[in-house]
């Protein structure tokens, strides 16, 4: 891997939790190496390839090659994050929800951490009374037309902005809103 990689133009990109303001002291660090195309093969039917390893500070990491939705959508969920307090709550609420009920683990084919973190940015922009704006169309640099490269660049060398934009929904009710809304989605999809 090491004289493959040290002969080949490459961009090195953290992505995840590391990035997008949802990360915790027990979080691993996520991390996109993207090469030169002429030299990459694709390999149909296989799910994104990940090689896991414990760095020597013994952080895990997940280094993943040429993935760049997850470039993109490591932008969308920090510049989610960025927007309301109210975001990194109901997408920690979310996951917490699901891990204690047991649909959360990815490894026995439930949700990932990933798969609840868009549930909740979805309901956070598509309700009646959406928390928040459709992120897409309110952030030009998160359009899909945008080179991967700007995304890339936008995302590791802008700083973190701690999110200060109140809605008007206070925490409590957005998050009685939440189950209120998966309660009765969860009800119509199971009749």
């Amino acid at each position: 891997l090491r004289s493959a990689l040290s002969t080949t133009e490459k961009v090195v990109v953290p992505i995840g939790s590391s990035v997008n303001g949802l990360g915790s002291k027990n979080s691993d660090l996520d991390i996109v190496v993207v090469v030169k195309q002429h030299r990459v093969r694709a390999m149909k039917f296989i799910k994104v390839p990940i090689l896991k390893f414990r760095s020597c500070d013994g952080v895990n990491v997940d280094l993943q090659f040429n993935n760049i939705p997850s470039i993109r959508s490591s932008l969308f969920v920090r510049t989610c994050v960025e927007f309301s307090m109210i975001v990194p709550i109901n997408i920690h609420w979310i996951n917490s929800f699901f891990k204690a009920a047991q649909l959360k683990d990815s490894r026995h084919g439930l949700f990932s951490s990933y798969h609840l973190n868009m549930l909740a940015l979805h309901f956070l922009q598509a309700t009646p009374s959406p928390l928040l704006p459709d992120m897409i169309s309110s952030y030009p640099y998160l359009q899909p037309t945008v080179p991967w490269q700007n995304v890339a660049e936008r995302l590791t060398t802008e700083p973190f902005i701690q999110a200060v934009f109140r809605t008007k929904y206070s925490l409590y009710s957005s998050e009685i809103f939440t189950v209120s809304y998966l309660s009765v989605y969860y009800a119509v999809g199971h009749m």
